[in-house]
């Protein structure tokens, strides 16, 4: 067994051997004919039950200088495999027969994984703005802006759909988007154009964004995004906007990134719990099914979650943001850990 750590002296790499089992070990560390190999005791390891399942410490090495400890992990409440660097938590999409593709070999800004950050996925604050608010029509962005790719990503797809995305879904076009060098208009271009995705918009607006009254578009996007209705202002200055030049299939992107006063609140509400429900579903494929991956569609638990979110109301703070947060979460958890025991014994 392999395990990396990162501390104050740098990232190490422990290899600890378990001394039991035929293939793994078949008599005392140093002994001849042992399978186990040179091994030593460690104050660091502590075997429990008497050492019946000895693990001793076979060696130690210390990275290189810059290097970042990864970490395998269970991630999620179905337990999806990842990797941990420092914070970040990297959930594997699939593969190019099973799932994503990957677009580069850069692990925190590629199709093939959804990466989030663990330090702020339980709270509610500003950060969770970050890429919405901070960014215009024609922004761009950086391969390590992880955090403003993701959230812009997911919060666009929320003002246009009035629902979240998958979670492949976003690994896709965090990376293959914005993480191109592509602009936040482009990425909801990608909605509006891309047939699977424009049809959900379609469905959710009532018709093609281009045709539509202004007054019906900042209606559903005030309403997906701020709980509320919009006021006869709101309406009348986007339409001033329009008037001014603005493509009326930009306005719920436009009017997600000019997000402000209380409306902020839950708009970073509605960010955080994204990315957290995205990083408990791991992959599309918990959602969607995927007979190669072994995994049983569950779209009915998935829309669960989705209308938990939408029953949130306007926040007036971040206190209350963060409060519904955590009631949103508990919820969530309910919804999605455990399954039903057979009635026969059997799994």
């Amino acid at each position: 067994m392999v395990v990396t750590t990162q501390s104050s002296v740098g990232a190490q790499l422990f290899t600890l051997q378990l001394q039991a089992g035929h293939f793994l070990a078949t008599s005392e560390p140093d002994a001849p004919g042992s399978h186990g190999g040179s091994a030593h005791s460690d104050e660091r390891v502590i075997n429990l039950r008497h050492d019946s399942m000895p693990v001793t410490l076979v060696e130690q090495l210390r990275l290189s200088e810059g290097s970042v400890a990864a970490t395998p992990v269970l991630s999620g409440a179905f337990a999806v495999g990842g990797l941990l660097t420092g914070p970040t938590l990297s959930q594997a999409q699939g593969n190019s027969a099973n799932g994503n593709a990957a677009n580069t070999n850069q692990l925190i800004n590629t199709t093939q994984q959804r990466v989030g950050d663990l330090e702020s996925i339980q709270r509610v604050d500003r950060d969770d703005l970050t890429g919405i608010t901070t960014s215009t029509l024609s922004s761009t962005f950086t391969p390590d802006q992880v955090l403003a790719r993701n959230q812009l990503t997911a919060l666009t797809f929320q003002a246009y759909s009035g629902e979240s995305l998958w979670p492949s879904g976003q690994a896709n076009l965090a990376a293959s988007v914005l993480g191109q060098g592509q602009t936040a208009s482009q990425l909801a271009e990608t909605f509006l154009t891309t047939p699977g995705y424009r049809a959900e918009v379609e469905a959710y607006y009532g018709g093609s964004l281009s045709s539509l009254p202004v007054a019906q578009i900042v209606n559903k996007a005030v309403s997906s995004l701020y709980g509320r209705s919009a006021t006869p202002a709101e309406v009348e200055l986007w339409q001033q906007t329009v008037n001014s030049g603005l493509n009326p299939t930009m306005l719920p992107l436009s009017i997600l990134q000019n997000t402000t006063g209380n409306d902020q609140y839950r708009v970073a509400l509605l960010s955080a719990a994204t990315q957290w429900a995205q990083a408990q579903w791991g992959t599309s494929s918990n959602v969607t099914g995927s007979f190669g991956q072994g995994f049983q569609s569950d779209y009915e638990r998935f829309s669960s979650l989705d209308a938990l979110t939408a029953a949130i109301g306007p926040q007036s703070s971040w206190e209350q943001a963060q409060s519904s947060f955590l009631a949103f979460t508990e919820s969530a958890l309910n919804t999605l850990v455990g399954t039903p025991v057979s009635k026969t014994g059997f799994f």
